[in-house]
């Protein structure tokens, strides 16, 4: 059995969400991109220091249409994904990365979005505070 890395981040968004359309196993699909930006407190007392991390995430499908639609600058989102090698070859030479991907099921949670579920406009991809 393969292990899998899950990564989980309570963090609001530095951006707008940039949806496109791209080409997919069956037609067009949608493909979001968001960039969180969460903060880490490391330390205790007088030695405690924070540490910002802007991870940068994609979502697919309807996920990604409905992030782009109600999500914004400085939303505050719970997102869990995973990560994965994102290795590429440049000038001969080898460039390593990480890219994160989120949607393992209905796993982007806008933290007190009421606007939206109150209209009745989410589906199981989003599943909000009451």
């Amino acid at each position: 059995m393969a292990n899998v890395q899950i990564i989980q981040r309570n963090a609001h968004l530095a951006g707008a969400v940039r949806l496109e359309f791209v080409n997919g196993r069956e037609g067009q699909v949608a493909k979001a991109v968001l960039t969180a930006i969460s903060n880490t407190r490391r330390g205790s007392a007088e030695a405690r220091e924070e540490e910002s991390t802007a991870i940068q995430w994609t979502l697919w499908g309807k996920q990604a249409e409905n992030a782009a639609e109600y999500l914004g600058k400085g939303s505050h989102v719970n997102i869990v994904g995973r990560p994965r090698n994102n290795n590429f070859e440049k000038d001969g030479q080898t460039i390593y990365g990480m890219a994160f991907t989120a949607g393992l099921g209905n796993k982007l949670f806008p933290c007190g979005f009421y606007r939206a579920a109150g209209a009745g406009l989410l589906e199981t991809d989003f599943s909000v505070e009451a």
